[in-house]
């Protein structure tokens, strides 16, 4: 950072704006030598955009986010025109439509999650259909979708409910009915600690608690629910097959149902600095794709004939890519996993392109 020579008095207004205009010559003479890498600062200044959003301490006009699209839309078109070639103003202009993208981005994305939040803490009576089942150490934690909740109209019910049980048997799809203890997602226990209520918000989760008796199954497998029932009965079968707290790391690994851990394992793991081993990434992305490839590879050049006539690397490429998107799908597609997948999914592209993925 250039500094003001030590003679300088910045009342002196004429030696202050000399002093300015060689810095930003100097500025814009160092920009000009990162033309090549100047578009990797766009995401960067989309990102500040949604900060900007997320720290707003009131919800702006719900029509804001086209005027801001409108806005970042038309000032790239003007850029060329107002900056006079300057590569300084036109990288500003630039910088602030991705920041005014950015803030439309954030509240586009609130105004599509937004979903009634239960108001206050009662027992309710409780039905609907079974999206997700999460293993606890005693019971299953239920999610419902869609649920029918006694004493509320429509317009205020949760889109989604989160609540544990003692019963087990329960499968995603099936219609069951429960007296519910419900509150809304609790907010941060101090300043600066995790915001479940936030979380919750984007997860369109109105209102989470546990039953109060026994729970009704009205009918079973109500709905088609293939991908949260493939789920389930994997993590049933590692279940049977690994019993106990391996177990229930195996299935965390597998499909990304990690309420069966026991507390003590969490500790330990949080204690040896592993824990976040058990968040799908690029780790184990890696490794399904990685060993896909490899083995369809490998299989192909053992069938001389066949490895005459195909490219084996793209076919193993595709292969894999299949293989990580169905990871992906299985493990719930969190962020971490959404991003390890962009991730494998432009190195496997890249080798079905002849590219090097590096």
């Amino acid at each position: 950072m250039a500094h003001p020579p030590l003679g300088l008095r910045w009342h002196d207004p004429a030696r202050a704006l000399s002093w300015l205009r060689a810095l930003g010559l100097r500025l814009e003479a160092n920009l000009a030598e990162e033309r090549s890498r100047q578009n990797l600062w766009l995401p960067v200044a989309f990102a500040v955009g949604i900060g900007i959003y997320s720290a707003l301490p009131a919800e702006p006009w719900s029509r804001l986010w086209l005027v801001l699209i409108a806005a970042g839309g038309l000032l790239p078109l003007v850029a060329p025109a107002r900056t006079d070639g300057s590569v300084l103003g036109t990288l500003l202009l630039w910088g602030l439509a991705a920041v005014l993208i950015g803030i439309a981005t954030g509240q586009l994305r609130s105004q599509l999650v937004a979903a009634p939040v239960l108001e206050r803490r009662g027992a309710y009576q409780v039905e609907g259909e079974v999206a997700l089942v999460d293993a606890r150490l005693r019971g299953l934690r239920l999610l419902v979708e869609a649920p029918l909740i006694e004493g509320l109209a429509p317009e205020v019910t949760p889109t989604r409910v989160r609540f544990t049980v003692r019963e087990t048997g329960i499968a995603p799809g099936d219609l069951v009915r429960a007296r519910v203890m419900l509150m809304p997602p609790s907010p941060p226990a101090a300043p600066g600690d995790f915001d479940f209520a936030r979380r919750a918000f984007f997860e369109r989760l109105g209102a989470v608690g546990y039953a109060l008796g026994p729970v009704e199954t009205i009918e079973r497998h109500a709905g088609e629910r293939w991908l949260a029932g493939a789920r389930h009965r994997i993590a049933e079968q590692i279940r049977e097959a690994v019993p106990g707290p391996e177990g229930a790391v195996a299935v965390a690994l597998m499909t990304g149902l990690r309420g069966g851990i026991p507390d003590e394992v969490w500790d330990d793991m949080q204690a040896a600095g592993i824990a976040h081993l058990l968040a799908i990434s690029g780790l184990h992305l890696g490794l399904v794709a990685g060993t896909i490839f490899f083995a369809i590879r490998i299989a192909i050049a053992l069938v001389p004939p066949l490895a005459l006539r195909i490219p084996g690397k793209k076919v193993a490429a595709l292969i894999a890519l299949f293989a990580a998107f169905g990871y992906l799908l299985l493990t719930g597609a969190t962020v971490p996993t959404r991003r390890a997948f962009i991730m494998t999914a432009l190195a496997l592209v890249a080798i079905m392109f002849d590219r090097s993925p590096a």
